[in-house]
C-alpha cells in the first residue's frame, strides 16, 4: 500500500514542481505585458481616445501603461528562462539590474502621469479637448474636482462682495431647491434637483452660494442667490421633498433618500419663493423671520400630491 501511495505523490510533484510554476508565472506576466502594450499602442496613435476626457486617468494609458508592460515582460523572461546562477555576485548584480530598471520604468511613468508634459504626448491628444465629460461620466469629473484643493471660490466671492463690509450673521450648510419637479440628480453629488451650498445672513439681506464642487462641475455661476432685506416677505416651513407650497412630485424610490426626509425652509420674496434644504429649519425660520422683522407664516404640516 506504500508503495501505491508514493506513486502518485510522485506524479503530483512532477506534474506541480518549480518549472511548472516559473512557466504559468511566465504565461500569466506576458499576458498581462501584452494588454498593457497594446492598450499604450492604441492610446499613442489615438485608436483609443475615451480616456483623454476622463480626467481621473491623467496620461496614465500613455506613460505608466507602457512603462508596467515592459516591467511584466521582464518578469516573464526571467520566469520562462530561468537564467542560470553564475556565481553570487553575478546572481546579485543581475537582480540589481533588474530592480533599478523596474524601478525606473515606475517612477518614470508616475513622474511623466503627475505633470503632464506636451513633448511627451502624441499629436491628436495636444490638440483635443480635455475638457471632463460631466453628462457622460460624472463620477470622474468629481473625482477630479475633489482632486482640485485650493481652487478659487468663484461663486462665494461673488457673494461676499456683494455683501461687503457688513457683517456675517449666520452661515448654515444648505442646498438650494432649484428644481421641485425633477425625478433625478443632475450630478453625482447633488441630490435631486438640489444644488449643495451655503446660506449666509448678513444684516442687510442674505445669501447662497453652490459649494466649490458644484461649481467646478457645472462651470457656472448661476447657483448663486442674492435676496436683499427689503425683497424679504415671509418665512415658513415645508414637509420633506415638497415645493414652496408642500406639492410633492414623484421620485424614483432609488433617488428619495437623496432629498431627505427633514423640513424644508422657504422664504417668499416679491417676486416668488426660495426653497431650502436645511437642518431644523423651523428654528431658522424663527431666526431669519426675527432679523428682518418678516412674517412667520404658517407651516405647511401635510404634503399634497401633483
Amino acid at each position: 500500500m506504500a508503495e501505491t501511495a508514493v506513486g502518485p505523490m510522485l506524479a503530483v510533484s512532477a506534474v506541480t514542481g518549480p518549472g511548472v510554476e516559473l512557466m504559468v508565472t511566465g504565461i500569466g506576466l506576458t499576458l498581462i505585458a501584452a494588454v498593457l502594450c497594446c492598450s499604450a499602442v492604441l492610446a499613442w496613435t489615438g485608436r483609443w481616445r475615451a480616456w483623454a476626457r476622463r480626467p481621473v486617468w491623467g496620461t496614465l494609458p500613455l506613460h505608466l501603461f507602457p512603462g508596467l508592460g515592459l516591467v511584466s515582460a521582464l518578469g516573464a523572461v526571467e520566469a520562462v528562462l530561468d537564467l542560470p546562477d553564475r556565481g553570487p555576485m553575478i546572481d546579485a548584480g543581475r537582480s540589481i539590474v533588474i530592480l533599478v530598471m523596474m524601478t525606473g520604468l515606475v517612477i518614470w511613468g508616475l513622474g511623466v502621469w503627475g505633470r503632464e508634459p506636451r513633448w511627451a504626448q502624441p499629436a491628436w491628444l495636444r490638440a483635443a479637448d480635455r475638457s471632463p465629460d460631466i453628462a457622460g461620466d460624472a463620477l470622474n469629473a468629481a473625482i477630479q474636482v475633489v482632486a482640485t484643493a485650493g481652487m478659487h471660490h468663484r461663486s462665494r466671492a461673488v457673494v461676499e462682495q456683494a455683501f461687503a463690509g457688513q457683517e456675517r450673521l449666520a452661515r448654515w450648510a444648505a442646498a438650494h431647491v432649484v428644481d421641485p419637479a425633477a425625478t433625478a440628480p443632475e450630478t453625482v453629488l447633488s441630490g435631486v434637483g438640489t444644488l449643495d451650498g451655503r446660506l449666509v445672513l448678513y444684516p442687510e439681506g442674505l445669501g447662497f452660494y453652490p459649494v466649490a464642487v458644484e461649481e467646478r462641475i457645472r462651470d457656472e455661476l448661476d447657483g448663486c442667490l442674492l435676496l436683499a432685506s427689503e425683497e424679504l416677505t415671509a418665512v415658513w416651513t415645508v414637509p420633506g421633498r415638497t415645493d414652496a407650497a408642500g406639492v410633492r412630485a414623484p421620485v424614483p424610490l432609488r433617488y428619495r433618500f437623496q432629498q431627505g426626509p427633514y423640513r424644508r425652509l422657504v422664504i417668499a420674496t416679491g417676486q416668488g419663493a426660495e426653497v431650502f434644504q436645511v437642518a431644523k429649519a423651523g428654528t431658522k425660520a424663527d431666526e431669519i423671520a426675527d432679523r428682518y422683522r418678516i412674517e412667520r407664516a404658517p407651516d405647511i404640516e401635510r404634503p399634497s400630491t401633483a
